[in-house]
């Protein structure tokens, strides 16, 4: 029985991984750091424990025995007051996390990035994804490094503690009269369903070979119809305004950014205004189904 560790194990994708890794003969540790979210302590089949990315001696305590990480620990938005950065918890946790897992002699790191990480990205949340994957290159295990364009969840149930793009949207726009579109709306992204994605991280944990994985879904959509199919779903009567980039800007830099967790970055301005695709998943020895999810068979059901 293989033993497999993840860190992140509370979030949106964690949570389908976990999922996923339940349905195969894995001896799973779950690792989380979150007070918001809700733990499924109920499957016997997963360990739950405490972790903290910014102690560096934490992961070495608790991977021992283990033999692959699935390392999901990500922030959207930055909280610098708090030591929240994507420098702080992407880049050098990483980095804490590959410590950890050499000096236990793990096999095997299996890392979940971002379409368009690269050097020299607009952004600080690619560019920190970006050091974090040169440093898993580095490293002495070997590695799969899965690059997913916008993730969507799988069901069209959205709950008051789920966080995702598409929940975090209704949650905004719940109480407002209307749904706030930053820029035109132009830019581009291929949505790839969560359980496409768990199902893929967890075929490739067999797989010894170093390999770097585009996950796109398999249609490519404007961030306007992003929103537009969001808002006859699950804000019918709210109408759409756009909003010039530099006037969204001023309000992220002056007000949102002050708020904790602010609901919208500059940063993920920057992100929103280019696109963000990707090769499909279905591309990939990865990938067992006959196809991938499409977007709208989740959104209009």
């Amino acid at each position: 029985m293989k033993k497999v560790i993840v860190t992140g194990a509370s979030g949106f994708v964690g949570k389908a991984v976990l999922e996923e890794l339940t349905s195969f003969n894995y001896e799973i540790c779950a690792l989380y750091n979150s007070k918001k979210e809700t733990i499924d302590g109920d499957n016997k089949k997963i360990t739950w424990k405490k972790f903290n990315i910014n102690d560096i001696e934490s992961f070495e305590s608790l991977s021992k025995s283990y033999e692959v990480v699935i390392h999901l620990i990500g922030i959207i938005s930055e909280i610098p007051k708090k030591n929240i950065t994507h420098k702080n918890i992407v880049a050098e946790g990483t980095k804490k996390i590959i410590y950890g897992a050499e000096k236990n002699q793990l096999k095997k790191i299996v890392y979940v990035s971002a379409a368009g990480t690269r050097e020299n990205a607009s952004s600080k949340y690619h560019r920190a994804k970006w050091e974090a994957e040169q440093a898993i290159q580095k490293s002495s295990l070997a590695w799969t490094m899965f690059r997913p364009s916008l993730i969507f969840p799988d069901k069209n149930i959205i709950k008051k503690s789920d966080n995702n793009f598409v929940a975090n949207i209704v949650k905004q726009f719940t109480i407002s009269p209307f749904i706030l579109l930053p820029g035109k709306g132009q830019s581009l992204c291929q949505p790839l369903s969560v359980k496409d994605l768990s199902q893929a991280i967890v075929a490739s944990i067999e797989d010894n070979d170093c390999r770097i994985i585009d996950a796109g879904g398999p249609s490519k959509k404007s961030y306007l119809q992003i929103f537009t199919e969001i808002k006859h779903r699950y804000l019918p009567w709210r109408p759409i305004i756009k909003c010039p980039l530099r006037i969204v800007n001023f309000i992220a830099k002056h007000f949102l950014e002050k708020l904790n967790p602010p609901p919208l970055t500059r940063d993920q301005l920057l992100m929103l205004n280019e696109d963000n695709l990707a090769e499909p998943l279905s591309k990939y020895s990865y990938f067992k189904k006959s196809k991938l999810t499409d977007w709208e068979e989740i959104i209009n059901k």
